[in-house]
């Protein structure tokens, strides 16, 4: 588990985007292709989002209405933040 300080801000603008469209988080990981738990994780940053397979990233990017570039950004503000 990474330490608080390590984790991947991008996981927190996916959560905020996706809580903006109000999917359901195991919508979306069906959406994505992948389990609600690997979903979990990239939310919370455990999971690195440089590591997550392009076609994964597209899926979960268009559902939430944003693009690959934009979630991938890491000095990009949230959603909710626009």
């Amino acid at each position: 588990m990474l330490v608080e300080s390590r984790k991947d801000p991008r996981g927190h603008r996916l959560r905020m985007a996706r809580y903006a469209r109000r999917i359901p988080q195991g919508a979306l990981a069906r959406a994505a292709g992948i389990s609600q738990k690997h979903l979990c994780q990239l939310e919370q940053g455990y999971v690195n989002m440089g590591n997550v397979a392009g076609k994964t990233l597209y899926s979960l990017a268009k559902a939430v209405g944003l693009s690959v570039e934009q979630l991938l950004r890491k000095d990009q503000q949230d959603p909710e933040d626009r």
